[in-house]
């Protein structure tokens, strides 16, 4: 998967963790934060930091193109 700068990093998120049959918690202890952390994430609006979002596509072995925008 790889990341669309059409796309909010909330949806992004959620797309994600369905596409790989993830819950909550497992994605949660994946990116080493609280399931409510990742549920602000895609329920809430609330926006990781600059450095948790190069985290996160670290993580999930995502390519970081430091050319994306998010929303």
């Amino acid at each position: 998967m790889e990341f669309r700068e059409d796309i909010k990093f909330a949806e992004f998120i959620k797309q994600y963790r369905e596409q790989n049959s993830l819950s909550l918690k497992e994605l949660a202890d994946m990116l080493l934060v609280s399931e409510k952390i990742v549920r602000q994430w895609e329920n809430q609006g609330v926006e990781p930091s600059k450095s948790m979002k190069k985290k996160v596509l670290s993580i999930l072995k995502i390519e970081d193109t430091e050319d994306y925008t998010y929303y």
